[in-house]
């Protein structure tokens, strides 16, 4: 125990005749870190948010929902493998139970930084519409349609509430069973046309109702550049750390040197 407690006062003393030398590799270390430091490109932060878009889900005769015109986490996950062919170290996530994606790129070019931001969102609204304008042609095709046969129902049901309105003033002595199975026949006609314009009006409300659901993708926010500040403090303590120890390493392997060069054997 007395022998360690020599040897550290004997390696204390040995640094204490040789401070100026363990202090000017200290400031070497250290100057040469702030030197990096402040030369070194600032740093920024590129960000944008994107709201994917939804599109109507039916999941039963009279019940509608949605859903999202792309999973956030594939999209997600395309950025990561840079499916949209986009410069730029480029990274999104999803957070929980949301259907929003951050997308985040950092570079020592702001402007390029926000270019490729913009480019990306862009690409992924592109898409996103291009799948909702197909679900929504083919809806628009149905809802086209159904007016249409609306159009001719009420034409038919007009001419037969016509006919049965002109049938009914005739004079009932003058009415042969022919013509009564005819006029009922013609009523029954008119029920059917008005259950049919009845179901017909629901299908188009409930195509309305299903393309309510339809909202595009769209950016909440960004894309935005922030400057990431300068961490000065630990790399400058880590370089006055660095610089003590290469300096006693440097004090050490002198002080070495001198006590046994006379006994180093020469060829």
């Amino acid at each position: 125990m007395e022998e360690k407690e020599i040897d550290l006062i004997d390696y204390i003393v040995v640094l204490k005749k040789k401070w100026l030398l363990l202090l000017i590799t200290i400031i070497i270390f250290a100057s040469a870190t702030l030197i990096f430091l402040f030369l070194s490109k600032n740093s920024y932060s590129a960000n944008a948010i994107l709201e994917i878009g939804t599109i109507g889900k039916e999941r039963s005769s009279d019940f509608f929902d949605s859903t999202n015109v792309e999973p956030p986490a594939q999209v997600v996950n395309k950025i990561s493998n840079n499916a949209y062919d986009v410069s730029g170290n480029v990274k999104a996530e999803n957070p929980l139970n949301t259907n929003l994606v951050v997308i985040t790129e950092k570079s020592t070019n702001p402007e390029e930084a926000k270019n490729n931001l913009s480019e990306l969102t862009s690409l992924i609204i592109e898409q996103h519409q291009s799948i909702i304008d197909s679900q929504r042609s083919t809806s628009d095709a149905e809802m086209a349609e159904l007016n249409s046969k609306i159009g001719k129902l009420n034409q038919d049901l007009e001419k037969s509430k016509k006919l049965v309105s002109s049938w009914g003033a005739i004079d009932s002595s003058l009415q042969s069973p022919t013509f009564l199975l005819i006029y009922l026949n013609e009523k029954e006609k008119i029920n059917k046309l008005e259950n049919d314009i009845d179901a017909t009006n629901l299908k188009i409300k409930e195509i309305a109702k299903f393309l309510a659901f339809f909202n595009q993708t769209k950016i909440v926010d960004g894309p935005t550049v922030s400057a990431n500040p300068k961490i000065i403090k630990f790399p400058f303590i880590a370089s006055i750390l660095l610089g003590f120890f290469v300096g006693a390493f440097i004090i050490f392997l002198n002080d070495w040197w001198e006590k046994n060069k006379g006994s180093i054997p020469r060829k």
